[in-house]
């Protein structure tokens, strides 16, 4: 159970930043 706990706070941690990362990518995108 507790492994199960830590696979889903690993891919929702891994989706933030992933989020994050294209919301960046995006804004540099339409700046330039």
């Amino acid at each position: 159970m507790q492994r199960l706990l830590f696979d889903f706070l690993f891919f929702s941690l891994g989706g933030t930043v992933g989020v994050i990362a294209m919301c960046i990518l995006q804004a540099g995108r339409q700046s330039d």
